[in-house]
């Protein structure tokens, strides 16, 4: 059986059927909302748990303030329903401010970007081999007749009888173990794996 709104317990204090907290519980309830416990793997390969700021604690005020405002104004246009519910909001508007999440995603943005720094001559070097590679079978297989065979970079394809490309080349071949390649598809995807990481890196957008 459901339960009415008037029978459902505080949130923060079970066994207390009232919006109004004491200082001390909401106080200690946002102590709890500020972290939380997340287990991660050390350099040694332990696996360990460390407590850091929860990200969306910030949002988390933001509706329970809201939450006591909307129970406010409702209670001015029908106390008889919403009077007893009324209480003091918890969170203060300074509790809800996103200065300091802000400041702590930046300082995480800077960190990932300090730790991934070092590995981007390897992942531009992997994006233009994976581009070129993509690019030299598309090649050979345009060179290539109708159900031919042909071998490039160690790899061999098998190209189809008949197509329905309106260039009379088809975008797709079988490989040595039958499985089906869109070596066309392959291309476009390296070519805008490679494109993005260019732009990335010479003009220092980034998704923050």
């Amino acid at each position: 059986m459901t339960r009415s709104f008037h029978e459902i317990e505080s949130p923060f204090e079970p066994g207390r059927f009232t919006l109004h907290l004491v200082a001390e519980t909401s106080t200690a309830w946002k102590a709890r909302l500020a972290t939380k416990t997340v287990r991660k793997r050390g350099p040694d390969g332990t696996v360990g748990t460390i407590t850091e700021p929860r990200a969306s604690a910030h949002t988390v005020k933001q509706a329970v303030r809201a939450f006591y405002l909307d129970i406010a104004h409702w209670a001015l246009d029908e106390p008889e329903r919403w009077g007893r519910w009324a209480a003091p909001v918890p969170v203060s508007e300074a509790d809800c401010s996103g200065k300091k999440n802000e400041q702590r995603q930046k300082s995480r943005s800077n960190q990932r970007t300090r730790e991934r720094l070092p590995q981007l001559p390897a992942l531009i070097r992997v994006a233009d081999r994976r581009l070129k590679d993509a690019r030299a079978r598309l090649d050979a297989l345009n060179a290539a007749p109708l159900g031919s065979t042909f071998t490039v970079l160690g790899e061999t394809f098998t190209v189809p009888k008949t197509t329905q490309q309106a260039n009379g080349r088809p975008l797709t071949v079988r490989d040595a173990q039958r499985r089906r390649r869109e070596l066309g598809f392959e291309e476009k995807w390296a070519f805008w794996a490679w494109a993005t990481i260019e732009i990335l890196r010479h003009t220092g957008i980034r998704i923050e």
